[in-house]
C-alpha cells in the first residue's frame, strides 16, 4: 500500500476505511492460522510426552515383574540344590 501511487487511493474500493477494515481482517485471519498451528503443535508434544511415559511406565512393570520371577526362581532353585 505504501508504495502505490497516490491515485491508486483515490478509488472506492481503496480509501482509508476498507483499507483498515482488509488490514485488520487478514491480520485476524493471520493470528486464527497460526493460534490453530500452535495449539495442534502443543496437543502433539503432550500427547507425545504423555504416550511416552505411558509406555515406559508400562516397560518399566514388565520388567520389574520379570526380574522378580527371575530371582524367585533362582531362589527355589537354590533351595532345592541345597536340600539335595
Amino acid at each position: 500500500m505504501l508504495s502505490q501511487e497516490i491515485a491508486w487511493h483515490d478509488r472506492p474500493e481503496n480509501h482509508s476505511g476498507a483499507l483498515c477494515v482488509r488490514l485488520s481482517s487478514d491480520a485476524e485471519a493471520v493470528q486464527k492460522m497460526t493460534g490453530i498451528r500452535i495449539s495442534l503443535l502443543f496437543e502433539a508434544i503432550g500427547s507425545f510426552g504423555i504416550g511416552f511415559q505411558l509406555m515406559n511406565e508400562i516397560y518399566f512393570v514388565e520388567i520389574e515383574q520379570v526380574q522378580h520371577k527371575l530371582h524367585s526362581m533362582s531362589l527355589n532353585s537354590d533351595d532345592f540344590h541345597f536340600q539335595q
